[in-house]
């Protein structure tokens, strides 16, 4: 065989060898690929779930503020009236004799306990909400480390 043979045979081995290798490579690529759009898919749908929950969280936050007010406007009602009650009930006292005066006295007394008990009720509505606050607050944190994440990836 001679030189030129020599030569052409060594240049079809190589070409074999790098069509070869290319190819490899290019499927190596072609799988790669695939992977990372799966994963984005997974990732995407992670976000969606995330902020699924971020929303239904954010709604009872809504909820419970809302509830919140309307306990607050229920408890000033509540004081208002028993404000004009014990106003009418003064004017009565005057009139009345001294067992009326106790009776009245141990009345306002547990209209008082139940105005404790809704101020600790409104307290513990108020730490749920914080907690709530909270929650948002990290699943917020959440997002972002998943976003900043998938600019990594891409």
């Amino acid at each position: 065989m001679n030189n030129e043979g020599k030569i052409l045979n060594l240049l079809e081995t190589m070409y074999t060898d790098l069509t070869g290798k290319i190819d490899n490579i290019a499927n190596d690529l072609k799988n790669t690929k695939e992977e990372l759009k799966e994963d984005i898919k997974e990732i995407r749908q992670e976000l969606k779930d995330t902020r699924e929950e971020v929303k239904d969280l954010k709604q009872e936050l809504k909820d419970t503020r809302e509830e919140v007010k309307d306990l607050k406007q229920e408890l000033r009602d509540t004081r208002k009236e028993l404000k004009e009650d014990i106003k009418g009930l003064e004017l009565k006292i005057e009139n009345e004799i001294t067992d009326k005066i106790r009776g009245l006295y141990d009345n306002r007394e547990v209209i008082h306990d139940k105005l404790d008990k809704m101020d600790e009720k409104i307290e513990n509505l108020q730490v749920d909400v914080n907690n709530l606050t909270m929650k948002v607050l990290h699943n917020d944190n959440s997002i972002i480390e998943l976003k900043r994440n998938l600019r990594e990836v891409k």
